[in-house]
């Protein structure tokens, strides 16, 4: 009789402690698989942005049960966690057929955050990376005077400045043909638009802050405001660069609509995830912020910059035209 009573301790010991690792694998191979009905519904279309989240969850599951020779619950961890890394590792397959020809440009992207205390930390970053377009969003008024040391180094400016977290500015070395503030979607949305030649070919840059998805009606918004900016690329005849905050990752159905409508190319394409909000958990974080470019146009270099005091961190970009 003792002994049946100790087995049967060691067995519940055994059952309890594998509850945890059973049910992180069980609950991230159902939200891997309900990822795939974004479209269905907003609350399915926010599980898309953690694939790798799911991805690292599944693999450390996995590895725990083949350590215990655990061998269907390993083999269930590891073919899941191969479903996430087949939608995560495109991002890390280098583009063939890069051919860049003229000098490169570069740009800098950045959520500043409207109530950034340490506005100082983003003119640092730009006098270190000192490129040739600068994108900011959540651009206050008083923001605008915190950046007028960017004057002396960047003739062409256009500034949006307005309350909350719905202003832009850009910034830029290089003079352009046109630059101008464009409707996106409802009147109060809108992007901003510049038309302009480098190494002797035109292009036009978008900058571009949709809604945060954080209700179904602001979901709405976002995405409508996607489909005008498709629409505006449409009519575009030059190559085109959009970046910004689009409040998406790489593996909406959103994100993939508007891809598949203009088709521009991500940026990410042999650079990796590249997390950039929240940015000061920027390893724990998703990728929100973009550089979207046209299949003329190469990516040369693809970083993260470094923490300006802001919730995301900039996207710093190379970019040159493909020879013909």
């Amino acid at each position: 009789m003792p002994v049946v009573t100790q087995n049967t301790t060691v067995f519940r010991f055994a059952v309890r402690g594998w509850f945890v690792p059973i049910g992180i694998s069980h609950t991230a191979a159902l939200l891997t698989l309900l990822a795939f009905a974004g479209s269905w519904h907003w609350y399915l279309e926010t599980l898309s942005h953690f694939r790798v989240h799911y991805l690292v969850l599944l693999v450390i599951c996995g590895t725990l049960f083949w350590l215990a020779s655990k061998w269907k619950q390993a083999a269930y961890a590891v073919l899941l966690a191969s479903v996430n890394l087949m939608v995560v590792l495109p991002l890390y397959r280098v583009p063939a057929g890069v051919h860049p020809r003229g000098n490169s440009f570069t740009v800098v992207a950045a959520n500043v955050q409207f109530s950034n205390q340490k506005r100082g930390r983003l003119l640092d970053y730009v006098r270190r990376t000192s490129p040739d377009w600068v994108a900011l969003l959540e651009v206050t008024p008083s923001w605008v005077r915190t950046l007028r040391p960017l004057d002396a180094s960047y003739p062409y400016s256009l500034t949006v400045p307005r309350p909350g977290g719905f202003g832009m500015a850009l910034y830029s070395r290089h003079p352009w043909s046109d630059a101008r503030t464009i409707p996106l979607g409802d009147a109060a949305d809108y992007c901003l638009r510049a038309r302009t030649r480098n190494a002797g070919s035109k292009w036009t840059l978008f900058v571009v802050h949709t809604a945060s998805p954080i209700s179904a009606q602001r979901v709405v918004s976002r995405n409508h405001q996607l489909r005008c900016l498709a629409e505006l690329v449409q009519r575009e005849t030059d190559p085109v660069v959009i970046v910004g905050d689009l409040n998406t990752t790489s593996w909406s159905p959103a994100f993939t609509d508007l891809l598949s409508q203009t088709r521009l190319l991500d940026s990410r394409r042999g650079w990796g995830v590249q997390p950039s909000w929240p940015g000061t958990y920027s390893s724990l974080g998703i990728p929100i912020d973009h550089c979207l470019v046209s299949a003329e146009i190469a990516v040369l270099n693809r970083k993260l910059g470094v923490d300006v005091g802001s919730d995301h961190l900039p996207v710093f970009v190379e970019l040159a035209f493909q020879r013909r």
